[in-house]
């Protein structure tokens, strides 16, 4: 991961470029293009991780605007590096964000399969704690080739969580979604949420754990309850923040899926 950053008072631009390798090659990677190297080991794997532009806004202390492809992460809901424009306000008090997320621009200079995710996230702090609610708006064309809320708009409310009381404390999120298809005429409704008691003391630290993941009982009412299909990308976005992702699959119990991989 070669990493290129350069400041220069308020600005900061940054590109991070990323190579991912697994020792063996694939007979089926013909194309060489997947993660699988062998003899003769010229690959198409480099992806570009993050590239953006940050700067401060000398009028507003604590205002900074950023834009470009940059890591957006919140609890259960979604972590990734995110092709975004955001503006960030932040103080001892709270941390603001409002974001503007291009999911997928399909063809250029048409709006009809375009999608976007419009983002509120605000940070509390009080002492060592913090509450962190956010809202998410899923804008879907009816076209859209990223999105599952065809022609409509699913919403995400979101609430993460640190509540310390001494050498004990709390850390805790939880994620609820609403919106429809339109096009295929599906209603959409999940949850998930994280609960996780600790307590210090030094040098060590014990906690415990509780995860719960809605899931779908019946794919032909027309109505999806699965928090895995309900979220930004429909698949795996958020998988990765789930405690014992790798045990439990994020639900799915299979050999082949986004955890595998």
């Amino acid at each position: 991961r070669p990493l290129f950053t350069f400041t220069d008072g308020n600005i900061e631009a940054v590109v991070k470029l990323e190579y991912d390798a697994l020792f063996g090659y694939n007979a089926a990677d013909s194309e060489k293009t997947s993660e699988n190297v062998g003899f003769n080991g010229d690959k198409k794997g480099l992806e570009v991780a993050n590239a953006y532009v940050k700067t401060k806004v000398d009028a507003v202390t604590g205002l900074t605007l950023t834009g470009g492809i940059v890591y957006y992460d919140f609890p259960l809901v979604y972590g990734d590096n995110t092709p975004l424009a955001s503006v960030n306000f932040s103080n001892d008090v709270v941390d603001l964000g409002v974001y503007y997320v291009k999911p997928s621009e399909g063809q250029n200079n048409t709006g009809k399969d375009d999608s976007q995710v419009y983002i509120a996230d605000a940070k509390i702090k009080f002492g060592e704690s913090s509450i962190r609610p956010a809202f998410f708006a899923y804008d879907c064309k009816e076209s859209a080739e990223v999105g599952q809320y065809k022609d409509s708009i699913g919403y995400i409310y979101g609430l993460s969580l640190n509540l310390v009381f001494g050498t004990m404390g709390v850390d805790a999120s939880g994620a609820y979604i609403d919106g429809k298809d339109k096009i295929a005429d599906t209603e959409y409704s999940a949850y998930a949420f994280d609960f996780a008691p600790y307590i210090k003391l030094d040098p060590i630290k014990v906690s415990a754990f509780f995860t719960m993941v809605s899931g779908d009982d019946d794919t032909t009412d027309g109505k999806d309850k699965s928090f895995i299909n309900a979220t930004l990308d429909g698949g795996s976005a958020g998988i990765n923040s789930y405690r014992l992702y790798i045990i439990e699959d994020a639900g799915s119990f299979t050999t082949y899926s986004d955890v595998t991989n």
